[in-house]
C-alpha cells in the first residue's frame, strides 16, 4: 500500500501537475490515490456482476459480497469528494495567485458545468444511491452503479486536465472550454490495449484461491443473511 501510494502520486505530479508549471497541490497524490482505488472497485464489481451467474463463480459469490463492495464503494466516493473539497478550501482560504488561477480556469467559461456535474453526478448521487442497502445486494444494479462512477471518473480526469494550456482551434490556452475527438479516442484506445490484456490473462488465471485456508467461510460470509 505504500508503494502504491508513493507510485500514484509520483506519476500523477508528473503526468497531470507538470502541465501546469505554475500550480502545486500538497493532497494532488491522495486525490488519485482515492480516485484510482474508487476506479478498480468499480471495475472489479462489474467483472464480478458479469461471472456471478457463471460457472464455477455463481456458487462462490454471494449477495453479502456485493453488499461489502458496495459499503467500499462508497467509502471511496466519500474519500474523493474530501480529499478535493479540502484542496479547493484551503486553495480558497490562501488565495494565492499561483493556486487559485487553476481553479478559476476549472470554474468558468463552461468548465463551471461540468465541475457541478462532478459535485452533483461523482459524488451526491452516487452516495445517495450507494447508501441504499437492498441495491448494494443486487449484482447487476450496483454493476449498473459502478459503470456510471467509472464513467464520472473519465470525466473528472478530462477536467482535471482539459484546461491546461494546448494547442487547439481556440487558440492556445486560453481556457475556453473545448473537446477534443482525440479526448475521446485516447481512453478508448488505450484502454482497449489494456482490456484486451486483462481478459487475456484471466482466462488463463485461477479465479478463486483455491488453497486459501479461509475461502470456505468467505464463501459462507457471502451466502449469508
Amino acid at each position: 500500500m505504500v508503494f502504491y501510494a508513493l507510485l500514484v502520486s509520483f506519476a500523477a505530479v508528473d503526468w497531470v501537475m507538470t502541465l501546469d508549471p505554475h500550480f502545486f497541490s500538497t493532497i494532488w497524490g491522495l486525490l488519485f490515490v482515492a480516485g484510482w482505488a474508487l476506479s478498480c472497485f468499480c471495475f472489479g464489481v462489474i467483472i464480478l456482476a458479469y461471472l456471478s451467474d457463471k460457472q464455477p463463480m455463481d456458487h462462490v459469490l454471494g449477495r453479502r459480497h456485493f453488499h461489502d463492495l458496495g459499503k467500499l464503494m462508497l467509502a471511496l466516493v466519500m474519500v474523493w469528494a474530501y480529499f478535493n473539497f479540502s484542496q479547493y478550501l484551503i486553495i480558497w482560504s490562501g488565495n494565492i495567485p499561483e493556486e487559485t488561477v487553476w481553479f478559476l480556469a476549472r470554474t468558468t467559461r463552461g468548465w463551471g458545468y461540468l465541475a457541478w456535474g462532478l459535485v452533483l453526478f461523482h459524488f451526491a448521487a452516487p452516495f445517495l444511491v450507494l447508501l441504499m442497502q437492498d441495491l448494494k445486494r443486487r449484482a447487476k444494479t450496483l454493476a449498473l452503479v459502478a459503470a456510471f462512477i467509472l464513467f464520472m471518473r473519465f470525466v473528472d480526469m478530462f477536467w482535471l486536465i482539459g484546461p491546461m494550456p494546448r494547442i487547439h482551434p481556440e487558440g492556445f490556452g486560453n481556457g475556453g472550454f473545448y473537446l477534443s475527438w482525440m479526448d475521446l479516442v485516447a481512453p478508448v484506445a488505450i484502454g482497449g490495449i489494456w482490456l484486451w490484456y486483462f481478459f487475456g490473462q484471466l482466462k488463463t488465471r485461477p479465479l478463486v484461491p483455491v488453497m486459501d485456508p479461509f475461502l470456505e467461510k468467505a464463501i459462507e460470509h457471502g451466502h449469508g443473511h
